[in-house]
């Protein structure tokens, strides 16, 4: 305030002086006392702004909730792994710190609070330019680094003019030699750079001695999707990455991720949990299964462990005295291979590792129809030693079609993926499910639970390709759609159900039956063929238990029709399920789950792997979804 009042002197003694007199330093012009004039009333406008803004209600904010209000001013970068426009099971999340800059230049209270919270600037989405006094602003938190195409200028390697790609590429060198100097920092990077025909040879020259050097002494987690264009001679196949100029430590990492790199890291992690290797290259030199058994052995603790579209069958074998890696904490494995490679793959990946299989879930993605006896070939593969005896079979046009299977153990788990070998009928799980069950294989008579999910289309043909393969079933689950389209051939499952009922010689599909468990949905009109199925396998092969999921939307004399049902079995469950949410087939653990008393007795089990497949060439505009269990 007292330096407001001397200003508001200053411009009044200004204001009564005449002009063109002789001040003692000269005369003064009407010119020169109009300037003068108009910077203090500058100084006195920007120091009652500056007043009025401690003042105002969010300057009385404390520091500290403010601080909080600056981070919800980043915006979130959600990468889902690899550009390949396949999502990978571990995301990463960062949080952009360009957009804290207008922030910087709101007051001064602002940009002093913003500067001074490093955790504010802790994930780094780098950009071309980025220096170390960018890099400053974190203090000596933990970062979070991505490195991404948008490190290059726009168009940088299209340019042809030889200096000016050298500049460019100097620039780019500049940035990496920056994030260098706080690598003992970094917790997190990640680096995603799509295929690019014009890389120089110096960019991977570049990136490698970036990757080769970087302090990795604390690093936890590690994206890297760099494809090394030609034959890149220049690449050795196994790289120690993160050596620090060769000085030893323990590393910390817990996850990595490789994709389209021509290389495996040399050195150990031995706090590695979830790995993920995916579209390596298979030009120019080559690592070999031996070579993956050395890397995985590095990581005994090792949890999760992903491998997608690796041509393991042009890979060398294990050599005569070659150990395997053993992998005691294994929990999810996942092989993705392209549909002509299948089963030869498998078996030489299979090769490489020993694991538990009582305490792994296992999915298999993708493998054609073309071979019927793929299935059985992989149950013997996998199996380790302990049959299934539950099998849940989810068919969904836009989805494909999953076998999962659970040993009776229940414990351990074992998903294929299936897709039709004719491309015109991929959108046509009932001609997998007809490929695979095309006859019954001895697993088939093992299976004593069942799980049944199709889309609309799917029921009629799925169901009649599936129930006569199962003598041995006892448990039975039919998940009927929540919606269905008007004039749709979903009213074909009638006709289907009639196999559940003996026929004139005396034989029925799954005479072991013991527990039905259905749902009915709101479109429903009458529950006849369900009931003919009870009345007919009273006297003969009765159905003890049935277990009923009607919709709080169902019509009330169709509703009756259900409670009838009650004096036709020994123990009957009806229960009213939640409102049906968004358009789909309602998963059988969704519904059947909201009912109590079911899984008591030991024919039904709670629990299926929650892997959702997709074809890896699904047509367009088929979203491509990857879930972990």
């Amino acid at each position: 305030m007292d330096r407001l009042k001397q200003l508001c002197i200053e411009a009044g003694k200004l204001i009564e002086e005449p002009g063109n007199i002789n001040t003692g330093h000269g005369t003064r012009t009407n010119e020169q006392l109009f300037i003068s004039l108009k910077t203090i009333l500058r100084d006195a406008a920007n120091l009652a702004a500056l007043l009025h803004s401690e003042h105002a209600p969010i300057n009385r904010v404390p520091t500290e909730v403010l601080t909080r209000i600056f981070s919800f001013v980043r915006t979130s970068v959600t990468t889902a792994g690899p550009a390949t426009g396949y999502s990978v099971p571990w995301p990463y999340t960062l949080q952009d710190a360009r957009t804290l800059h207008p922030l910087l230049f709101v007051c001064r209270r602002w940009r002093d609070i913003a500067l001074n919270a490093p955790l504010l600037w802790s994930h780094v989405v780098v950009r071309s330019g980025v220096d170390s006094d960018n890099l400053a602003r974190s203090a000596r938190v933990p970062l979070t680094v991505s490195i991404s195409d948008a490190l290059y200028p726009p168009g940088v390697w299209q340019i042809w003019d030889a200096s000016e790609l050298s500049s460019s590429f100097q620039a780019f060198y500049t940035t990496l030699k920056s994030i260098g100097e706080v690598g003992a920092r970094i917790r997190g990077l990640h680096i995603n750079i799509r295929k690019n025909a014009k890389h120089p040879a110096q960019l991977r020259r570049a990136m490698v001695t970036f990757l080769t050097h970087l302090d990795g002494s604390q690093l936890e987690e590690c994206t890297i999707e760099h494809p090394f264009s030609g034959l890149h001679p220049d690449v050795s196949p196994r790289l120690a990455l993160f050596s620090r100029h060769g000085r030893p430590y323990q590393s910390k990492l817990r996850s990595l991720q490789l994709a389209s790199t021509p290389f495996l890291p040399s050195n150990e992690f031995p706090a590695l949990i979830k790995f993920s290797l995916s579209h390596a290259n298979a030009v120019g030199k080559m690592w070999g299964a031996d070579d993956f058994a050395k890397f995985l052995s590095g990581s005994p603790k090792l949890e999760s462990l992903y491998i997608r579209n690796i041509q393991f069958e042009l890979r060398a074998g294990l050599h005569f005295g070659t150990p395997r890696a053993t992998l005691d904490h294994l929990r999810y494995l996942w092989f993705d291979f392209p549909p002509t490679r299948e089963i030869t793959a498998v078996e030489r990946l299979a090769s490489t590792i020993t694991y538990v299989p009582s305490h792994c879930s296992i999915l298999l993605a993708t493998f054609c129809t073309s071979r019927h006896d793929i299935v059985d070939q992989l149950l013997k593969l996998l199996a380790g030693g302990e049959g299934y005896t539950r099998l849940h079979i989810r068919a969904l046009s836009n989805e494909g079609t999953t076998l999962h299977f659970i040993p009776s153990s229940q414990r351990g788990s074992l998903s294929i993926g299936i897709l039709n070998a004719d491309p015109a009928n991929r959108n046509d799980p009932w001609r997998d499910l007809r490929a695979l069950f095309d006859k019954s294989y001895p697993w088939c008579s093992a299976i004593e639970e069942l799980w049944l999910e199709f889309g609309e289309d799917d029921y009629y043909n799925g169901i009649r390709c599936v129930l006569g393969r199962f003598p041995g079933l006892r448990g039975l689950v039919i998940s009927q759609p929540c919606y269905v389209s008007p004039g749709g051939w979903y009213t074909s499952i009638d006709d289907a159900l009639r196999l559940l009922r003996p026929s004139r010689d005396g034989s029925v599909a799954c005479p072991s039956l013991d527990t039905l468990c259905i749902n009915i949905p709101a479109y429903c009109k009458n529950i006849e063929a369900l009931k003919q199925v009870v009345l007919s396998r009273v006297h003969t092969y009765p159905i003890r238990r049935l277990v009923v999921g009607y919709s709080p939307m169902l019509e009330l004399d169709v509703l009756a029709e259900v409670f009838s049902l009650e004096k036709l079995v020994k123990r009957f469950i009806c229960e009213e399920l939640p409102p049906a949410t968004g358009r789909g087939t309602v998963r059988p653990s969704d519904w059947l789950l909201s009912i109590p008393n079911v899984f008591k007795d030991g024919i039904l089990y709670r629990g299926w792997p929650r892997w959702v497949i997709v074809p890896m060439n699904p047509p367009p505009g088929t979203a491509v979804h990857y879930h972990l269990p």
